[in-house]
């Protein structure tokens, strides 16, 4: 059931990314980039000189959890 929710929840969160808005959950903004130039007003949309992209910009918490992070490496030394 909570599986359900999470599927409806990036569901609604791609349509709203491909509508041209950013989704905040707090942790991460996702949002939309259109790459290139476009020469004029009226020129049409082309894929190869205009990409379209997604990119993440990372919140405050991620931050904050990110410093409480410890890391442990297991196994053998290296050579050298």
């Amino acid at each position: 059931m909570v599986a359900d929710y999470v599927r409806q929840y990036y569901t609604e969160a791609m349509y709203q990314l491909c509508n041209g808005f950013a989704i905040n959950s707090g942790y991460y903004t996702l949002y939309m980039n259109i790459g290139g130039v476009f020469r004029s007003p009226k020129g049409g949309h082309d894929p190869g000189n205009h990409p379209v992209g997604f990119r993440v910009r990372i919140g405050s918490i991620l931050k904050r959890l990110a410093k409480l992070v410890q890391i442990e490496v297991d196994g053998d030394e290296p050579d050298g």
